[in-house]
């Protein structure tokens, strides 16, 4: 006997029972060897941000290559990488995963922290050094070329630009004193 075939609105069960037992923190201070990590492996805590938890094979599953028809990396190397990001407390294990009618479990992983703040990070004025001038000449090369900006006008240009950034900077700084603050 075939089974019922279900309409567009009825949701299908889940194959499995995740069990939770802990959840990210808001905000974390992270040192630059952590941060370092976090930009590494982006395409794992970028969608450990979106998803909230994921298993090992799920994460593996990001590494798919549909040109190649294969993954980009093992599924030795995720265990290797999530590992590594644990130890760096970048990740935790939130939990586990029991699919339906096995005995056997998983990893649930998630971030550490929802947000993550350089500990040693200082409020640059990227503006005004240099590489920073470079990208706004270049921007500015643009807007001459395509919007028929005035030359003198450059300075105002930075300027406006810098204070945006620096208040941008402060209401930043004090958003995030208020979340450390759980307000």
């Amino acid at each position: 006997m075939k089974g019922k075939k279900m309409s567009k609105n009825q949701e299908q069960e889940p194959e499995y029972k995740d069990f939770i037992e802990n959840e990210p923190q808001v905000v974390m201070k992270v040192n630059s060897k952590q941060m370092e990590l976090l930009s590494e492996h982006n395409l794992i805590t970028k969608n450990l941000a979106n998803r909230e938890q994921m298993t090992v094979k799920e994460i593996h599953e990001l590494y798919w290559d549909e040109k190649k028809k294969k993954h980009s990396k093992t599924l030795k190397t995720i265990y290797r990488y999530m590992d590594l990001l644990e130890e760096q407390n970048i990740v935790q294990v939130v939990g586990h995963r029991k699919p339906k009618g096995s005995h056997l479990t998983e990893k649930l992983y998630s971030r550490k922290a929802m947000i993550y703040l350089e500990d040693e990070a200082k409020p640059t004025k990227w503006w005004k050094e240099k590489e920073g001038i470079k990208q706004l000449e270049t921007i500015w090369k643009i807007s001459k070329k395509y919007f028929g900006m005035e030359e003198e006008k450059m300075k105002d240009y930075v300027n406006v630009t810098g204070t945006y950034f620096q208040e941008r900077e402060k209401i930043y700084r004090e958003l995030l004193e208020m979340i450390e603050e759980d307000k």
